[in-house]
């Protein structure tokens, strides 16, 4: 058994593996916080299937 509690597993919202955000398309809390963070879109357009416009358009 694991030494973590189910009360502690974290819950998973998307894989794992490297790069995933150019194969699956990332929640609405994520993409909201990802326009927090770059509110310009120039540091990673279009991952998450988000836009890849400059500004969001």
């Amino acid at each position: 058994m694991s030494r973590l509690s189910a009360s502690r597993t974290p819950t998973i919202a998307l894989p794992a593996e490297h790069n995933y955000g150019r194969l699956y398309r990332v929640p609405p809390e994520m993409e909201a916080h990802f326009k927090e963070l770059d509110p310009c879109n120039v540091f990673n357009p279009g991952v998450g299937e988000t836009s890849p416009h400059k500004n969001w358009a």
